[in-house]
């Protein structure tokens, strides 16, 4: 049976149909070829198996199918392919650099070394704010989540990490199209505190200064109103990078829904010990449930005990023994409890007071305060201090004594006051203006100050873990520093003794005899009243 004038007419409207698809194709082609960046684009389409081919087949047909007119819809096609081509090539240029460059990464101590591996902008960005020398722990994670494996990284606050999660996070989410927000980010990196979702979102933007949009970096913490949180993530047309807490990320999910994880195959926890010591395991759990199944995690920790471990495998799809491990060494000590110290540049010093008041603990701290040089210029060689105390009254009481012994060089940031206080204070202090700042454990960890000359612990924490990170406030990037720590034995933190005495035995330091005398003493258990110092003896 002859085909009529119609199924002519079929036919020659299809052939012209499949070769406008194919004029389109041929263009989305060049287009990607031209945006590839120095990498072997064309080489990468011909690395692609028959099931990858298939998909993009797939694909250009139901697109082809719902679209009576191609032409006018190239662009959108263009879109959709371009994103996908990407992803493949991501994948490729991930797999060519773990097996061509990362012996090469752990060896080199520059980025300008892996420029040809990172976007432009990301180059530039790093470039243009003197990130040029690598730290150790850097030199270990890149290689590894560049090629696209898992990492738990044990790693004390001011280590470098937050470079080593980011500079991963930015080529990984260059690699994908853009997701609106409704769809999420790619990246999400989850921090305990919002000072340090800040401070993650301050070197985020830092990296992407050069971006153009290329990139977009949001953050999502409390202290602030949701509103005008949601308000600002809606004003943008998408969202890459997203760094949050906990809680103010569950109540987007779940009483606004502004945004799911659909997109998200990027996740990073950063100081995940302080997240599940808050008693967040199960919403960090969740969280990592809704973001996709082959997500790349990176879980950083300044401790490694069986929680975090737990917590960490809980969060990784892939099998135990396919997860990177990385410990830092040599600037972090380890005790037999798998704790993290205080690196051997920090002096530590305890003074041993006998009773747990200002009459007997506000002079040792003036004492200190005058071998800092408070009212003597930095550049001079005047000093920065960081004393904590644990609660809101005691840190007001201190800053407004020592403003009135130096003048309104002193302040206080603890969690009653507002967010925008807070952070004003936080920026004083880290530009030198504020020479000396009182805080509650709420700049315990992650927030990076620079300058640091001496940490005073005017209220000795509950627990050792936090002490070491009390610590770790000074003695950044190698440089020399002083922590001085008031302890007031007492029947309640027996065990304080022992430990501290450890730490800082395995750390090369000096242990007051008094100190000594209290975790040997038969009759610590009994309490203050069975425990007296030296020189009452």
């Amino acid at each position: 049976m002859e085909a009529g004038p119609t199924s002519h007419a079929l036919a020659l409207a299809a052939l012209t149909s499949a070769r406008s698809a194919l004029h389109a194709l041929h263009s989305a082609l060049q287009t990607l070829r031209q945006r590839a960046l120095k990498r072997d684009f064309v080489g990468s389409l011909k690395q692609l198996s028959r099931t990858e081919w298939l998909s993009l087949t797939l694909l250009l047909v139901l697109l082809w199918r719902s679209r009576r007119d191609l032409r006018s819809e190239a662009s959108a096609f263009l879109g959709i392919f371009e994103g996908a081509a990407r992803l493949l090539t991501g994948r490729a240029v991930r797999k060519n650099f773990l097996k061509d460059q990362s012996k090469k990464l752990q060896s080199s101590c520059k980025f300008s070394d892996f420029y040809e591996v990172f976007p432009k902008w990301l180059s530039e960005g790093l470039s243009a704010h003197s990130f040029q020398d690598m730290k150790p722990i850097q030199r270990k994670v890149l290689p590894l989540a560049l090629g696209g494996h898992d990492v738990v990284a044990t790693a004390p606050t001011g280590s470098g990490k937050t470079l080593a999660f980011l500079v991963p996070a930015m080529v990984h989410a260059s690699s994908q199209s853009a997701p609106s927000v409704a769809e999420g980010p790619i990246v999400l990196v989850l921090a305990p505190t919002r000072e340090l979702v800040i401070q993650i979102r301050s070197v985020a933007e830092k990296l992407t200064s050069r971006a153009r949009g290329a990139l977009t970096v949001a953050a999502v913490y409390g202290g602030t109103r949701k509103m005008d949180q949601l308000a600002a993530l809606r004003q943008n047309r998408s969202l890459h990078l997203l760094v949050a807490t906990v809680g103010r990320l569950m109540d987007f999910m779940r009483e606004h829904r502004a945004f799911r994880l659909r997109r998200c195959s990027f996740l990073v926890l950063d100081e995940g010990d302080k997240m599940l010591d808050d008693g967040f395991e199960e919403e960090v759990v969740l969280i990592g449930g809704e973001a996709r199944r082959d997500k790349q995690v990176l879980f950083f920790s300044a401790t490694w005990p069986p929680s975090v471990e737990r917590a960490a495998l809980r969060l990784c799809s892939r099998p135990a023994a396919v997860l990177q491990r990385v410990r830092l060494e040599p600037q972090e000590v380890e005790s037999k409890e798998g704790r993290s110290l205080p690196p051997d540049v920090i002096e530590q010093v305890v003074e041993v007071v006998k009773r747990d008041d200002h009459e007997h603990k506000l002079p040792i701290l003036l004492d200190y305060l005058e071998e800092a040089k408070l009212s003597t210029p930095m550049h001079q060689g005047g000093g920065k201090v960081l004393i904590f105390v644990r609660t809101r009254n005691a840190a007001d009481e201190l800053a407004t004594l020592v403003t009135q012994r130096y003048g309104g060089r002193s302040d206080a940031i603890h969690g009653q006051r507002k967010q925008e206080q807070r952070e004003t204070s936080l920026r004083h202090f880290c530009s030198g203006n504020t020479r000396a700042l009182i805080t509650t454990d709420v700049l315990g960890r992650g927030v990076d100050i620079p300058d640091v000359s001496l940490v005073f612990i005017y209220d000795f924490p509950d627990d050792i873990e936090t002490y070491i990170h009390r610590v770790g406030r000074t003695g950044r990037n190698g440089r020399p520093g002083r922590a001085v720590s008031l302890f007031v034995p007492q029947y309640w933190n027996s065990y304080m003794a022992k430990e501290l005495q450890d730490v800082l035995e395995r750390c090369q330091q000096g242990v007051p005899v008094a100190l000594q005398e209290a975790a040997t003493s038969s009759t610590w258990n009994n309490g203050w009243s069975g425990w007296t110092q030296p020189d009452e003896l």
